[in-house]
Formats: C-alpha cells, sequence, structure tokens
C-alpha cells in the first residue's frame, strides 16, 4: 500500500513536535532523580554521623563499664583481704588468750614456788591433812574414834631444787608428819593421844641425773620401801596392802577371859614392806625399757636392793616391785607387789606378797599375801570414783601360830580441781589362835583428804 505523502509530512511533524517534550521530559526525570539521590546521601550521612556518635557513646559507656567492674573487682579484693585479716586477727586475739591463760598457768605455779636464801634454789611446799572417823564393834562394845588416817599421814614438805644443768639437778627433801590421833596407836585403852605427834619423814639431799641416776643420802625412802605397795586401783587413801593402818592400834577381845588381849591389829597384819624410811644412802639407776634399779646401805648395819617397772602395755597401764632386803632382826626378807589397770574400763587388779626369815631361834617365817580388785571410773564430771573389795591372809607376823584375816570395801570419791577425796567402807580383822577365842573386830569408817 502506498502511504500517502502527506501523511509521512504529518508524522515527521508530530515526532519534530514531541521529541522535545520527550527530551524535557526525560531530562526533568533525571533531574528529581539526583535530588532524591542527594538526599538519600544526607540521610546516609547523617545516620553514619548518628551511628559514629552512638559507636563513641558506647565506647565510652563501655569504658564507664569496665572501670566499674574494676572498682567491683577491687571491692571485691579488698573485702576479701579484710575477712583474711579479720580470720587472722581473730586467730591472733585467741592466740593472745591461749598465751594469757599460759601466763596466769606459769603464774599460779610460780606462786607455789618461793624462792630461798640461794638465788639457784627454788622451795616448793606442799602437803596435806587426812583426817577419819572410825566406828569399831570389837565383839564387846562399839566406840567412836576421831583420828588421822595413818593409811597417808597429814604432814607438810620442803622441797628444795637447783637446776645445774640440762640433766643435772641437786636437791632436797625435808617432810614432817604432825598427826593428832594417829588410827595406827589409837586403841580401846587410849582413846587420845593428848597432843600432836611429830615425826621426820624425810631429810635429805639429792643429786639427780637422767643420764646417770640419782644419789640420795639422809632420811628417807630405803631401795625397799614401797615394794609391797605398788597399787593403781585410786584408792591407797583408805585401802591398800597395809591394812593395819586404819586401825592398827586396836586390841583383839578374848571371850573366854572376856577381857582384851595384849594383842593388837599391828601385830597380826604387816605386808613386811622393805626396810622403811631410815637413815641411808641410796642409789637409783636410770629407766631403761620401764625398768629401775636400787639399792641402799642403811643404818644398824642393813642393806637392800629392789627392782621395779612400769609401762603401758596392751591397754593396760602397769606397774610392779621386788626387793630384797636384810632387816635387823631377820636373816633375809623378800616381798613385791603388781598392780594392773584396764585404761578404758579402769578395771583393775592389785597383788602383794612377801616373807621375812626371822633370826630368832625355830621362829617359823612370816608371811603374807594381799590382793584387791576395783573399778576406777568417770562417773561424775568433777572427779572419779573408786570402789574396791581386798583381802589379806598373814601368818606368824609377830607370833608363831598366829593367823590373820582381814577384808574390806570401800568407796574413793574424787574432787580433782581441789585435791580433795572422800572416802568411807568397812574393813574386817580376824585373829586365829589356839589359845584364844578372839571376835572379829569391824571398823566403819569415812573421812576426807585434802592435798595443798
Amino acid at each position: 500500500m502506498v502511504v500517502p505523502k502527506r501523511w509521512l509530512h504529518a508524522v515527521v511533524l508530530a515526532i519534530v513536535v514531541q521529541a522535545p517534550l520527550v527530551i524535557s521530559a526525560r531530562a526533568q526525570t533525571v533531574t528529581v532523580d539526583a535530588a532524591i539521590l542527594q538526599q538519600l546521601q544526607d540521610v546516609i550521612q547523617q545516620q553514619q554521623e548518628q551511628l559514629q556518635k552512638q559507636s563513641e557513646q558506647l565506647k565510652s559507656q563501655s569504658e564507664v563499664l569496665d572501670s566499674l567492674q574494676q572498682q567491683v573487682n577491687d571491692l571485691s579484693r579488698t573485702a576479701s583481704e579484710a575477712q583474711s585479716q579479720a580470720s587472722e586477727a581473730k586467730t591472733t586475739a585467741q592466740q593472745a588468750i591461749d598465751t594469757a591463760e599460759k601466763a596466769e598457768t606459769v603464774a599460779q605455779a610460780d606462786k607455789k614456788v618461793v624462792t630461798s636464801g640461794q638465788e639457784r634454789i627454788k622451795v616448793a611446799i606442799s602437803g596435806q591433812i587426812n583426817r577419819m572417823i572410825n566406828v569399831a564393834d570389837d565383839g564387846d562394845e562399839t566406840k567412836v574414834y576421831h583420828v588421822d588416817n595413818d593409811n597417808s599421814s597429814s604432814r607438810i614438805r620442803f622441797v628444795g631444787t637447783g637446776q645445774v644443768s640440762e640433766d643435772f639437778i641437786i636437791g632436797t627433801n625435808l617432810e614432817v608428819e604432825l598427826q593428832s590421833n594417829d588410827s595406827s596407836n589409837i586403841s580401846q585403852i587410849n582413846e587420845s593421844e593428848g597432843s600432836v605427834s611429830f615425826k621426820d619423814r624425810r631429810s635429805e639431799v639429792f643429786f639427780k641425773s637422767e643420764a646417770l641416776g640419782m644419789i640420795s643420802i639422809g632420811q628417807g625412802w630405803t631401795a625397799s620401801d614401797s615394794t609391797s605397795e605398788v597399787d593403781l586401783s585410786g584408792a591407797s587413801v583408805i585401802s591398800y596392802s597395809s591394812v593395819a593402818d586404819l586401825a592398827g592400834g586396836l586390841f583383839f577381845f578374848d571371850n573366854d577371859a572376856d577381857a582384851l588381849t595384849d594383842t593388837q591389829v599391828k601385830n597380826v597384819f604387816s605386808n613386811l614392806d622393805g626396810l622403811g624410811r631410815k637413815d641411808r644412802l641410796r642409789y637409783d639407776t636410770p629407766e631403761f625399757y620401764g625398768f629401775m634399779a636400787s639399792a641402799s646401805t642403811i643404818e644398824d648395819q642393813q642393806y637392800d636392793v629392789a627392782l621395779r617397772w612400769g609401762a603401758e602395755v596392751a591397754g593396760f597401764q602397769a606397774g610392779a616391785a621386788v626387793a630384797y632386803s636384810d632387816p635387823k632382826g631377820s636373816d633375809y626378807r623378800i616381798n613385791g607387789s603388781a598392780s594392773a589397770i584396764h585404761l578404758d574400763t579402769g578395771l583393775n587388779l592389785t597383788f602383794a606378797a612377801g616373807m621375812d626369815d626371822p633370826d630368832e631361834g625355830d621362829r617359823d617365817d612370816a608371811t603374807f599375801w594381799y590382793v584387791k580388785g576395783g573399778w576406777l571410773a568417770d562417773h561424775f564430771d568433777f572427779g572419779k570414783t573408786a570402789l574396791v573389795v581386798d583381802y589379806m591372809e598373814t601368818a606368824d607376823i609377830s607370833t608363831d601360830g598366829d593367823d590373820g584375816q582381814s577384808y574390806g570395801f570401800f568407796v574413793v570419791q574424787y574432787l580433782e580441781d581441789y585435791g580433795t577425796e572422800f572416802f568411807g567402807g568397812v574393813r574386817v580383822y580376824d585373829l586365829d589362835r589356839s589359845d584364844l577365842n578372839t571376835d572379829e573386830i569391824i571398823v566403819g569408817n569415812f573421812g576426807t583428804r585434802v592435798k595443798f
């Protein structure tokens, strides 16, 4: 088809007319987009600036938080150090209290020591009072006796010591007995001694070395003394192998003659305990595995030797002693004792025996044996309680043909903080002699011992 020329002109004219408009419109569109872009760029820049500011604020806040955390850490460390210091202060305070208590103890101990006229010698003073009331029935009548308990008599002692070196001590012992109505002397005939008896027990000088042993010179224990009296029962203040100490002065009553005999309890009962306390020169060896040997040369040309032992074995505390001596009036004497206590239960057993061979013609050997069972227990907070029962047999102690039996039951209560014991019990003495018809002597007693 042929397009008319005038249509072509019209088309061309239309294109020419519209082209500027289109170009203008396009130009306008481009212009609008650039403004928006600028706005967007401005917004982005503002946001970046805000983000930068927020970042800086966050960094600043982070630094503040770090600072606060550091302060918290410092406070925590300071608190921990303060707590540690408080604990150390508490420990120091407790140590100070302990030190003060020890100082007080030392001070109290120092109060017990009196400095003598010699600068390097200290003197310790101690002693005891031991009083007892006996109610005795001899088969004829019953009487009350107020006595000093000769099981452990009232006394006072002065001990002087000088520490020459770490191993060597020079010392003195001065001990005297002060008794009003000695229980081993008071009798139905003589119920009062009338005055206080004063008797020396020890007056000696000693030199002691742990490595070399001890030498004692003067009045004091011989080597064999107390070897019949090893006793761990805790009741020796009223019950031990020397049973006559309780009421040794009492006379046996003869029913046939209806009168008192001339035989006292102490004439029938003896534990043949070595040579007692005398003027002597004594030596004790150092202790070796619980053993210690002793020997002494004594006034009147006497002598004795002894061996002692003590140890803790298989849950028991045990001790023993044996002695050989040459008493005046005898060819020889052998005696000894042993005792053991179970540490967990307090049950204990004691045994003693001895023989004396008199040099008086055809006299029979004097003999004795003694046994005691006991229980030492903590029934009360203020001190232990000892319960014991014992039995003794003697033969020919002072007269051939005499046989004696004694038995008793006793209780001892300790008041430990005050050095005090309360005791009581009953003992029976029986004499068997062919030409006498004697009654038993029954003695009930109670008393107290206070040490100072």
